[in-house]
């Protein structure tokens, strides 16, 4: 059986392709009668947190290439029980993520 690998740039297109998710498309046209053409200006200062938060997750998972790198890192670090922690709010921002991109 192939090892399956993926390599730093693909773990990192898989992280943005999850953080912009469905609401790139939705949320422009609610918020443009609002914010006006500073829609284009706050997405571009949106993405550059997003860009440092899927480098730093890309690099947990390279660190820890394992299913469910999360968990590991924060057991292996900090505790069991914040892993525990973090993989419930990772579970709950899932259900509420999906529930939002639902609504939009």
């Amino acid at each position: 059986m192939r090892e399956r690998r993926i390599g730093l740039w693909g773990a990192v297109a898989t992280l943005v392709g999850y953080v912009i998710g469905a609401s790139i498309f939705v949320l422009p046209a609610e918020l443009l009668p609002t914010a006006g053409a500073g829609v284009i200006l706050a997405y571009a200062i949106a993405a550059v947190p997003a860009v440092f938060t899927c480098v730093a997750g890309a690099v947990v998972g390279n660190a820890f290439p394992v299913s469910g790198a999360s968990y590991v890192g924060v057991r292996e670090t900090i505790s069991p029980f914040l892993a525990f922690c973090t993989a419930w709010l990772i579970l709950c921002a899932g259900a509420i993520g999906a529930a939002l991109v639902a609504y939009g």
